[in-house]
């Protein structure tokens, strides 16, 4: 049986009348505060059944105040309701009326700096991944607020990008690739990617080609082919006719060197068992006696 299926039958005006929410998300156990999110999260979600329930699941959720019911799980104990409180907030803030709830009430601009200061540090890589994405949207949409903007502008910067570049979890410095894209595309009064040169994204983008990971070199890859290089072109062929900032022409002349190609290749997974696949049979075949050694890899020499 699903967990949600032990919490209650969907039905919101049971749901109304009960006011069951904010005792089951402080019920000690972990996996029905989980499932608590969930539901919020589906009352928010745009994939609808039928466009009147839906309204009216919306009308309770918002007159519930359930966005402040599961911000209040961000910090749960349990990493599982953390990283499921971000999801939620996610389908919130992608909801058009949840962003104006969201937006109206300053629990936006709470979220971000909950994450910017607190979840992004998180011990668990998954909760770490859900607050890159969250983070991603909130501040990187076309539907972020300017005020919101302009207050995390200066919170999202260098050393919170360094560090997530540099997180041991692959999937999570695949999120800061995804964040620096993003950045990439916030211009300025200028037309430049100000911010992203701000917090050293030619350097990180750099670093990133190299990375150990191949889903981060893929992701990289990805980014660099679909976008910085499309948005760089002109420059680097045409010139500017206007002053550029160092970091700009030196990201330039960094994309200009790129072999895409080999890139590519190199972010394939056969590409790293390419080297097994090539071996030579002949280092594993025995022309002598058993034990002579006369095979190059000593393993096989018996």
């Amino acid at each position: 049986m699903h967990n949600r299926d032990y919490i209650m039958p969907y039905d919101i005006d049971l749901l109304q009348k009960a006011a069951v929410l904010p005792g089951l998300s402080r019920d000690p156990r972990w996996d029905v505060r989980d499932s608590t999110l969930d539901l919020i999260r589906e009352l928010f979600d745009d994939v609808a059944t039928d466009s009147s329930s839906r309204e009216l699941a919306l009308e309770f959720a918002l007159a519930s105040k359930l966005p402040d019911l599961a911000i209040t799980l961000i910090a749960d104990p349990e990493p599982f309701v953390r990283s499921t409180c971000l999801t939620a907030m996610k389908s919130i803030a992608m909801n058009l009326r949840g962003h104006i709830y969201l937006s109206s009430t300053g629990l936006d601009h709470q979220l971000v700096q909950h994450i910017l200061k607190t979840t992004l540090l998180d011990n668990e890589p998954l909760v770490r991944r859900s607050a890159i994405e969250l983070l991603h949207y909130l501040v990187c949409t076309p539907r972020a607020d300017t005020i919101l903007f302009n207050l995390e502008h200066q919170a999202l910067d260098a050393s919170t990008m360094t560090r997530l570049m540099a997180d041991v979890d692959a999937e999570v410095r695949v999120g800061a690739v995804r964040l620096l894209s993003a950045l990439f595309s916030v211009p300025d009064d200028q037309g430049d990617p100000a911010w992203f040169l701000e917090v050293g994204g030619d350097d990180l983008i750099s670093a990133a080609i190299v990375d150990d990971s191949r889903i981060v070199r893929q992701e990289t890859h990805r980014v660099i082919a679909e976008q910085l290089l499309p948005a760089t072109d002109g420059l680097a062929e045409k010139g500017s006719k206007r002053s550029r900032a160092p970091r700009m022409d030196a990201l330039v002349g960094l994309l200009g060197k790129l072999d895409l190609e080999r890139m590519r290749r190199e972010c394939e997974p056969e590409h790293l068992y390419q080297e097994v696949l090539d071996v030579d049979e002949s280092i594993l075949t025995e022309r002598k006696e058993r034990g002579e050694g006369n095979n190059v890899l000593a393993c096989y020499d018996c």
